[in-house]
């Protein structure tokens, strides 16, 4: 996902959004990958989901459940 995509809000400066994204690399939740120009990152599931089981679905439910409001 781009800084764009990820923004929770559209003023974010891609600083403080790229900061974010160098700290959960470094805790090992998600990894970068280069994409022509872009850099992806990508969250490394099947580690995340042994170190915190059912959070990732924890929180897409309740993303589905904000959605549907």
């Amino acid at each position: 996902m781009s800084c764009t995509e990820a923004a929770p809000c559209p003023n974010m400066a891609k600083s403080t959004l790229s900061n974010h994204f160098r700290i959960l690399r470094q805790a090992g939740l998600v990894l970068t990958a280069k994409k022509g120009v872009e850099h992806r990152n990508l969250i490394r599931l099947d580690d995340v989901e042994a170190r915190f089981p059912g959070l990732l679905k924890m929180i897409l439910g309740f993303c589905e459940a904000e959605m549907a409001v």
